[in-house]
């Protein structure tokens, strides 16, 4: 017999922005750590409490326009506390210390608005745009720019240990991509690509429009479709 569904009830909510919310993000440390991005042109840092209860620990600003995204860069040897990057409908990726309100440098190349954001193990980051193409990033240089989509790269990722990146698109299509080559196109979604999530080095899953979720291999198959 199956065992029930869980149920899930309200634990906490966060409140602050004046505007909506347009991306929530995990922070590794502090644990229960949460970073959000907002249309009031900040992004916001909240630490979690004893009681569950989370409170704002700091404001990111310097943002021209509305922010899309936000992640965090786990420790380095360059930046022991982390990064916290932001990308903006300004078409730019700044970067924050996670003490520090004002960004610390910022990356310029996407024309239009960073949709979306993904940090991998070693630091290397991958943007989304509504400019149609995703760039790379490495030590704050853009590497490669992925020029294939059609319509706005909604979602990125970069999948463990192979190297291989995903993006995602309004053109309803899924991209794999290896050392900037594109290797496979994915189809099946009847509406725009909105999100990406990592399940392993050779799986992933992408959500739609559509109301769909489509689970992914590397080598191009579509192992299940969830409604």
């Amino acid at each position: 017999m199956a065992e029930p569904a869980p149920v899930y009830k309200l634990r906490s909510m966060l409140q602050g922005h004046s505007m909506d919310v347009k991306h929530v993000s995990v922070v590794q440390e502090p644990s229960g750590a949460l970073l959000t991005a907002s249309r009031d042109k900040t992004a916001r840092m909240w630490y979690q409490h004893e009681d569950n209860s989370h409170s704002v620990r700091k404001i990111y600003k310097g943002h021209t326009k509305y922010v899309s995204c936000s992640v965090y860069q786990e420790p380095s040897e360059e930046f022991p506390s982390g990064l916290i990057y932001t990308g903006c409908q300004d078409g730019k990726i700044r970067a924050f210390l996670p003490d520090i309100e004002d960004p610390l440098f910022q990356m310029d190349g996407h024309a239009e608005n960073v949709t979306s954001l993904f940090v991998g193990k070693f630091g290397t980051i991958i943007s989304g745009s509504w400019d149609c193409t995703a760039k790379v990033w490495v030590n704050r240089k853009c590497t490669m720019t992925l020029t294939g989509h059609s319509f706005a790269v909604w979602a990125v990722a970069i999948l463990p240990e192979v190297g291989i990146m995903v993006t995602a698109s309004a053109d309803k299509l899924i991209k794999l991509w290896k050392a900037g080559v594109s290797t496979h196109t994915l189809s099946g979604h009847t509406d725009a690509v909105r999100s990406l999530a990592v399940i392993s080095s050779s799986e992933f899953l992408s959500a739609g429009n559509d109301a769909s979720v489509r689970r992914w291999s590397t080598t191009g198959d579509c192992l299940g479709t969830y409604y």
